[in-house]
């Protein structure tokens, strides 16, 4: 236990250095297969009862303080998804936000999701990688790094369109709207489990998709502003 303490309390050692030998080998063993998700996501390292540690940020509801932890799977889909390994990890501190807020203000925590994905590279010829992420993912930066590869996140926000026609029905104009508008294209049953304070339930899924057009974000800082729209379906 000393050894190890003494290893990894040594400023020579780093996470990426620990790592960096298990994530070549996840990133060799998807290339093994036809389909690979890389699911993305952040966990919070939590130090809120070390009052002594330094080097942490809030975190929580800011009444606590640690480290955000994110980290990209390698997982094949299937009935029972198999889990590669990790393909990349990074760790982020979160910093107080000034009040007022600068104007294209960015978050470390906000910038990982396109970080991650660019650290993954591109797949090799013939194989199909597919970056996730939740509604934080929702990030033009990530819609960017993705061009050459494919994404599938969650919709934070109702984004304005850009279409052919400038003549379009408020429906047309931004992404939610117009998904809601979409006719089901099929439809399955989803069993829920119990959650918390909430009762098993069966929901009824239905999915709907179209090619969409997403320009870069008008109010967004000046790297991203003049980058060219996305194409996404």
């Amino acid at each position: 236990m000393r050894a190890a303490y003494g290893m990894l309390n040594h400023p020579g050692v780093t996470l990426e250095q620990l790592s960096k030998p298990h994530w070549e080998n996840t990133r060799q063993a998807v290339g093994q297969h036809e389909v690979v998700l890389f699911v993305q996501d952040t966990t919070e390292l939590d130090y809120t009862h070390h009052p002594t540690k330094k080097g942490v940020g809030p975190i929580g509801n800011n009444k606590g303080q640690g480290l955000l932890l994110h980290s990209t799977l390698g997982v094949v889909p299937g009935a029972t998804p198999q889990i590669l390994g990790v393909a990349h990890q990074q760790v982020v501190l979160r910093r107080p936000v000034d009040q007022p807020r600068p104007k294209y203000t960015g978050s470390a925590e906000g910038q990982v999701w396109a970080q991650a994905a660019e650290a993954v590279e591109a797949p090799p010829e013939g194989v199909l990688w597919v970056h996730v992420g939740d509604r934080g993912s929702d990030d033009f930066r990530l819609m960017h790094t993705c061009r050459a590869k494919h994404f599938l996140m969650r919709v934070a926000r109702n984004r304005l369109l850009e279409w052919e026609h400038e003549e379009m029905g408020p429906e047309m104009r931004k992404l939610v709207d117009f998904a809601r508008t979409l006719p089901s294209q099929h439809r399955y049953t989803l069993h829920v489990p119990v959650q918390h304070k909430r009762r098993a339930r069966t929901a009824q899924m239905c999915l709907a998709w179209a090619e969409v057009t997403i320009p870069a974000p008008a109010q967004g800082p000046p790297e991203l502003r003049h980058q060219p729209p996305i194409t996404a379906g």
